[in-house]
């Protein structure tokens, strides 16, 4: 058997000496691939539980035949310097068409520490059995690693309160079947949220043992006790006058039976009129007192008599640091303690009066507020600011829902991977996913862009074209010729074709906002950074095109198809520095702000190209069940994976169950980065080529 091997290139991650066939038994049906392989970098931390890796697969031909996806043996799936070195190896395994289950690649991390990777004669065992290779085969190997972020088991928030169309309010509840909740926070009445600790008040002294009380009162305490909070007058507590306290401070309160110890509540101000006065009756002070004898108190929350501002609701975006009322929202309290009075002062300013329409207290923690906390569920129905604004049919249990582990992409698929896809490919395979006919004259660029460095390479009339990356038609190397820059100008089915052929999938709207915010608490209107603001935009770059492009301004960390540096005036034909290179914010020392990164470290998430995600919006988005793609295409070029949403629709045809995220894609250049939680795009299900459109894919963790 005699093999040559190719070397293949990816951006950050260097394959040198091989690949090579070292050793073969066909008896056995294996064959040993080997190389070199290292990445700048990396990191393995144990707060937060996170690393990187690379996910390593390999394809081969026979002769001039076609390229197929090469499987690997698990045991031992690998050998060499990366079986016996400080590396964690996690092998991904695809269910083929017909059910097989196999090997389809391998995730290489770190153990520990950070800085570069260096592995040196890592031997791949591929798996021979079911191929057509022989002792007499002429082989063609090439191996591919795409640098990946690993995203760990764990609870998450959905949702901030202000990005138009979240999912969630902070707060918001997601039910089960069974009606109990999935997602921790308020329902949409008040009457059914199964943690309330404090009963249905019927008077000021029903139930027996709960005694409500106030500063004033123009309509009785126990109102704010009814779990009604419809904001209707008459119908919550409120004091017609300016506050009975100093500064306009009221309180209401609450006695128990027995002590209780509340860790967290919710709690809707409201005004004796209707709701939309709201914005010019802010409620400007919150504070939560405890007693055990109702004349000592200690602070459970909150500064009395305080003139910051407090934010127990979020409400509309124009009024974001108000405390609005018919807005709900979770108070997290700051020194929770066993007491059986409780006492809620309130104030709002202007000369308005104060009030309360709901308070409901829960005991059993802030962990749970607002959290999928549990990848069990059949969801029931999303009490959710969607575009339908509708309940949702029952997702699949196995849809991902972001609470198991799972790993993306660092930073979007770059042409020079792009390049490597299209060169595995037969020739209808690649007219269909191609942006021009691989037929076509070299060096023809795949579509007319400053920005787009794909050329053909060489070209037959009878043989798949050879691509390659060039600003010039005449040097190939990849690095220095714009092979860092991410790909765009995508259609749907040429993203999951990507996807399937490199054994990956598509990620989950939900996943998505795992990935961008991790399990920390939203933050208003914020973006994968971690903060709602924009530091600088792009406006051009130093060294376009190179390994080391670098943004102008320096301390630049996000870029968008709508930006000053993205020539807006022409930008459906010259995107100016727009994309600009995959991670180029990530600079030598940067914070995560400065990189532009998740709380994972994983790059452009809200900036650069918009994330093509599958969405829950619609049925045939919920059908998605998280199969991986198992390395091979249809004939036809398109992908064939169970429970993918529209993978072989034509272009300009309609990809139901996908959307976007990440990046406005209507032109918008006030907002031309969205926020984590925004959903504008989530229905924007086209499948035609949007030159804004990039590639990033997803793999769950095994």
């Amino acid at each position: 058997m005699v093999m040559g091997c190719g070397l293949s290139w990816a951006n950050n991650v260097q394959i040198t000496n091989g690949p090579l066939i070292k050793s073969r038994d066909m008896d056995a049906k294996q064959a040993v691939v080997t190389f070199d392989v290292s990445w700048d970098n990396s990191w393995n931390t144990s707060y937060p539980n996170n690393h990187d890796a690379i996910w390593v697969f390999m394809k081969y031909r026979i002769d001039a035949s076609p390229f197929e996806h090469a499987y690997l043996v698990q045991d031992p799936g690998i050998v060499g310097d990366a079986g016996t070195s400080p590396v964690d190896v996690k092998y991904g395994t695809s269910k083929l068409i017909g059910g097989e289950e196999l090997t389809t690649g391998v995730f290489l991390a770190r153990k520990s520490g950070t800085g570069t990777t260096t592995l040196k004669n890592v031997g791949l065992v591929w798996n021979l059995d079911g191929t057509d290779v022989d002792e007499n085969s002429v082989v063609s190997v090439r191996v591919f690693a795409i640098e990946m972020v690993y995203v760990p088991e764990g609870a998450f928030h959905l949702g901030d309160n202000a990005s138009i169309y979240r999912l969630m309010n902070w707060g918001d509840t997601i039910f089960r079947q069974d009606r109990t909740p999935l997602v921790y926070g308020t329902p949409l009445t008040a009457s059914n949220h199964p943690d309330n600790i404090i009963p249905t008040m019927t008077s000021n002294t029903a139930p027996e043992g709960y005694v409500a009380s106030a500063s004033g009162a123009s309509y009785a305490p126990y109102l704010a006790f009814n779990r009604r909070g419809d904001n209707t007058t008459g119908v919550n507590w409120y004091y017609g006058t300016t506050g009975a306290y100093g500064n306009g401070w009221d309180w209401i309160q609450l006695q128990f039976p027995e002590p209780v110890n509340p860790t967290w509540g919710i709690f809707q101000a409201t005004y004796y009129t209707s709701p939309g006065n709201c914005p010019s009756c802010p409620m400007t002070g919150f504070c939560i007192q405890g007693s055990n004898d109702g004349i000592n108190w200690a602070i459970v929350h909150g500064d009395l008599y305080s003139t910051e501002t407090e934010q127990i609701q979020y409400g509309q975006q124009n009024y974001n640091y108000q405390l609005l009322s018919y807005y709900q929202n979770p108070v997290v309290f700051d020194n929770p303690g066993k007491y059986r009075y409780f006492r809620f002062w309130v104030r709002q300013h202007n000369s308005y009066y104060n009030g309360m329409g709901i308070i409901m207290l829960m005991e059993h923690g802030e962990d749970r507020v607002n959290k999928i906390f549990s990848e069990d569920p059949k969801w029931f129905a999303l009490t959710a600011h969607s575009t339908a604004a509708t309940a949702f049919d029952t997702l699949k249990e196995a849809f991902p829902k972001g609470y198991k582990a799972f790993y993306v992409m660092k930073h979007e698929v770059t042409q020079a991977a792009w390049v490597d896809f299209l060169n595995t490919l037969t020739v209808t395979q690649q007219q269909k996913i191609s942006h021009i006919s691989p037929t076509s004259t070299a060096p023809t660029k795949l579509f007319n862009n400053t920005r787009m460095n794909i050329r053909i390479k060489e070209q037959s009339s009878d043989m798949p074209a050879v691509y390659g990356c060039s600003l010039d038609g005449l040097n190939w190397n990849h690095e220095n010729n714009g092979g860092n820059t991410p790909m765009f100008n995508l259609a749907w089915t040429d993203i999951a074709a990507y996807l399937a052929w490199s054994c990956l999938r598509p990620m989950t709207e939900l996943e998505y906002e795992k990935a961008c915010r991790g399990p920390e608490k939203p933050v208003m209107n914020e973006y994968a950074w971690g903060n709602p603001y924009l530091t600088d935009m792009v406006t051009s770059v130093t060294y376009p095109h190179q390994p080391n492009e670098s943004p102008i301004p320096a301390l630049a960390n996000h870029c968008s198809p709508n930006g000053v540096g993205s020539s807006v005036a022409n930008w459906n034909s010259n995107q100016g520095y727009w994309p600009v290179r995959a991670g180029a914010f990530a600079r030598a020392k940067s914070t995560r702000v400065e990189a532009g990164a998740s709380f994972w470290g994983i790059l452009n998430l809200t900036d650069n190209v918009p994330e093509r995600v599958i969405n829950i919006e619609h049925a045939d988005g919920r059908k998605f069940t998280g199969e991986h793609g198992a390395g091979t295409l249809r004939g036809d070029g398109y992908a064939d994976v169970p429970n993918w949403p529209a993978q072989n629709v034509a272009l300009a045809g309609t990809a139901n169950g996908t959307g976007y995220r990440g990046v406005d894609v209507s032109g918008n250049t006030i907002y031309p980065c969205r926020t984590v939680s925004y959903r504008g795009g989530i229905t924007y299900s086209h499948n035609q080529r949007d030159l804004w459109t990039g590639c990033r894919g997803v793999r769950t963790a095994e």
